[in-house]
This record gives C-alpha cells, structure tokens and sequence, in this order.
C-alpha cells in the first residue's frame, strides 16, 4: 500500500447474519481489518438516518497500537486540533505544503463504546484517513467525506476496496483537494433504527451524536454542509439517503452506491419525497447487471419527477466488490467537484 501508515484500536471483524431488504442478497466473506486491495463478497442491502450533539463528547481509546509503514515509520498519533472556528488556510485548495515529502495518507482506527447501540453491539469502531503531509501544516483545514458500509461488512469495507489508495493517487495528481475520509461502523443499527430515540432513530444518535463529536473534536475539519458529503455501499447507501435528508444542515451531498432501495419501508417514492426540496447534491449509480438496478432506476424516475437535483450514473456490474472497487475513483471525484 506504497507508504501508507496505519494505526489501530481493537479492529474488529465481527459479523451478524442480516437479512436483505430486498429479494436477494451477495455472498458474504471475512474482511480483513485492514490490507490494501481487496475485492470483497457481495454486500447485501440495508437502511436508516443521523443529528448533531451539541454537547461533544471527547475521543475513547485514542491510544493507537503501533503499526510501522514499509518504510519503517512509526504511525503518528491523531491529534486533537483546535477547537473548530473559521478556517485558517484555503478550505479547499488543490495542493500540499511546499516541501512536503510524503506521498500517503495515515489510516487511523479507533473504536469507543456506543450508548446506542449497546444492546446488540456496544464497542464500535472507525477509520479516519488524513491526507498526505496533514500533520505539517497545523493550521489548515479540510473538507469531510462519510463513508457508509454495506450489510455484512464492517468500517474495513472502504478500506478493502482501496479508497485510500485511490484518495492518494487522485491527491497527488490534484485530481481532487486534500480530504479526510470517516470510515463509520454501523451494521448493527439493523432492525432498530426505525425506533424513536427522543425523537431521533438510533442510526442518527450514533452518527451524529456520537461519532461526529469524536471526528470533528479530533481532527481538523471544515465545519458546516458544504464541506461535508455523506455516501455509502448498499445498504450504507440508502442509510446515506437517509441521513442527508433527515439532516441537510449538516451534509450539502449524498452518493449512494447501489442503494438497496425497494423495501416497504424505504420505496422509491417515499425516498423521493424525503429528498424533495432539501437543496442536495446527490449521486445514484448501479451495476447493470444488479438485481437492484430496476429498484435504483425507479428512485431515479421518482426523483426526476419531484424535480430533485440529483445524478444517474449506471455502469457494467453486478452487486459485488468488484463493481464498486472499478468506481471509487468516480465516487471521490463527484464528492469532491464542489471543493
């Protein structure tokens, strides 16, 4: 993975067997907590949304295991930053610090003990990737991508089908600005995150009020919509759907990857309602070859016809890592033409 550094709390491969919203779901296999590129088994379908704690609450198990890069350097610890205020540097300039001579981003993992989602999984985790050359230059800020995994996969879902290899490439080519990335874990949201917390659904509270907080405490983000996109795989797509449209005022942009989309209780006219008028960009696509791709073309029609701002992109594919490996380079550079 070139000169990539990790770090790592606890990673965890933990698996449930879950059901699929619709008719049929992938295969499912064991994904390693961390390798450069993997294709891993279909994912199969899910659903779910998000809302901001005003209280934030401080990063658990910051204490990273150290894991050497193949040059041999010692992973850095995340840094806590400043508190977030106005940017200091250009939010989304297309270059790093001069003299900068790294070439790889760092990959952090932390996990933390979630009040939400105690019941069925109370340890949670995720992955932040920083661009090359984040820590020399103190002061600048960056603009956020979260990441959403399919059903029967874990935060490593991304990493397997190597964002991170792809953030590097497209960084150093100024294809794209400098980003972070926030791999989220969420799986076990599944089968309760229709049930009101104080008025939010579990997914949201755990996005939101309980991983935000951690992210935007712990490293030097972009505050507000427009420098933060959501997006996710499957079942992590529609979940992306979902928390844009709960909570516009947090993410200006969704990108969902072969949504899983057609269930009763998230069709595609209930969807297009929800994202109706909520000022969004948002991003569709599918393997042709998909067993959703009649379900996701439908969203699209629903959306068009609700006048719904929003892109279709249809490729040659199935519903399987190997389709989503092929476009990670497509997804980065639509989150990031606004930037």
């Amino acid at each position: 993975m070139g000169g990539r550094r990790f770090s790592a709390v606890a990673i965890m491969t933990s698996w449930v067997t879950l059901s699929c919203l619709v008719g049929s779901c992938g295969a499912s296999g064991d994904p390693e907590a961390v390798r450069s590129t993997a294709v891993p088994p279909s994912t199969a379908p899910g659903s779910t949304g998000a809302s901001p704690d005003p209280v934030p609450e401080p990063p658990e198990a910051r204490t990273e295991a150290s894991s050497a890069s193949s040059s041999g350097t010692a992973a850095h610890e995340a840094s806590s930053g400043p508190a977030i205020t106005a940017t200091d540097s250009p939010a989304h300039e297309k270059r790093q610090p001069p003299g900068c001579g790294e070439t790889a981003g760092h990959l952090r993992h932390f996990t933390f003990n979630s009040e939400v989602m105690r019941v069925v999984h109370p340890v949670e985790g995720y992955f932040v990737y920083t661009p090359a050359c984040y820590d020399q230059d103190p002061t600048r800020r960056y603009p956020t991508i979260w990441l959403l995994h399919g059903a029967q996969h874990t935060e490593s879902h991304w990493v397997e089908l190597g964002v991170a290899d792809a953030a590097d490439g497209l960084i150093a080519s100024a294809e794209i600005p400098p980003v972070i990335l926030v791999l989220a874990d969420g799986i076990y949201a599944k089968g309760d995150y229709e049930i009101p917390d104080q008025g939010l659904r579990p997914f949201d509270h755990y996005l939101l009020r309980e991983l935000e907080p951690r992210v935007e405490n712990g490293f030097r983000t972009i505050p507000g919509r427009a420098s933060r996109a959501v997006g996710g795989i499957s079942r992590g797509g529609e979940w992306a759907l979902l928390v844009a449209a709960a909570h516009p005022d947090v993410f200006g942009a969704s990108g969902a990857h072969s949504p899983a989309v057609g269930s009763s209780a998230s069709s595609a006219p209930v969807l297009a309602t929800e994202l109706a008028s909520k000022d969004l960009r948002i991003w569709l696509d599918v393997g042709t070859s998909d067993a959703l791709s009649a379900n996701i073309g439908a969203l699209d029609v629903a959306l068009s016809a609700r006048g719904v701002n929003h892109v279709f992109r249809p490729a040659p594919g199935a519903h399987d890592g190997g389709y989503w490996q092929s476009r990670v380079a497509d997804y980065l550079r639509w989150y990031t033409a606004d930037w």
